[in-house]
């Protein structure tokens, strides 16, 4: 028996909503922002840069034992890297794999924004060093707040030298900066200056006025 046309109409519109109900699903499974988890791998969609090269990176946890929970902490920290196509969380061995797209990301600013809030162990190599004066006296870096965070987050200076950081206004959360292994501290904000004196070889927290790490300044 053959099917009447209301029954070839019924079935062929069965057929496109099926069709467009896979298309949506994978598409939402790959949309920005997408977390999923499959045994010790939770995988965050980051944005739509092609994944040509991929980088691995141990890091360390700030909240605890549960990978798992502060993965979610872990993936928003890198969610405005520029390049940056997936980040896969290995829960076990806290290894994370980010795959990129080397024409629109250099990985090493992928380390550098975990190490400015504490999720990797900061290198001078992630950063960016402060400005010796003419004589050699005293030494100067200026930070803006992007409003995802501070620009640059990770900075270096030289032992025995006077150091001025400069902070431009602060927006989000950050109205103040402390350098709390310092005891100092500034209203930023409409932007703001903090003085340092000739400090020894050593890393230094930046956090926000309500604790939270914001970069790291590195003495050598």
């Amino acid at each position: 028996m053959r099917p009447t046309p209301r029954a070839i109409l019924i079935i062929a519109a069965v057929l496109i909503i099926g069709v467009a109900f896979v298309i949506t699903n994978i598409q939402s499974a790959n949309a920005p922002g997408t977390t999923k988890t499959e045994g010790t791998q939770i995988t965050y969609i980051i944005g739509e840069a092609e994944e040509k090269s991929s980088v691995e990176i141990p890091v360390q946890l700030l909240e605890g034992s549960d990978a798992a929970h502060e993965s979610a902490h872990i993936f928003e920290t890198i969610a405005g890297v520029q390049g940056a196509a997936k980040a896969v969380l290995n829960t076990e061995t806290l290894v994370l794999t980010v795959t990129y797209d080397p024409a629109l990301l250099d990985p090493a600013e992928v380390q550098r924004t975990l190490a400015a809030v504490g999720y990797t162990a900061p290198t001078a190599a992630d950063a960016t060093a402060a400005e010796i004066s003419a004589d050699g006296a005293a030494q100067t870096i200026a930070i803006a707040d992007t409003g995802q965070g501070l620009e640059p987050a990770v900075i270096s200076a030289k032992a025995g030298l006077p150091l001025t950081v400069t902070f431009g206004p602060g927006k989000e959360c950050r109205t103040t900066i402390v350098f709390p292994d310092l005891n100092a501290s500034t209203d930023i904000v409409n932007g703001g200056t903090i003085e340092l004196p000739a400090l020894a070889a050593g890393t230094y927290a930046i956090q926000c006025g309500g604790g939270g790490n914001e970069g790291m300044l590195i003495v050598q």
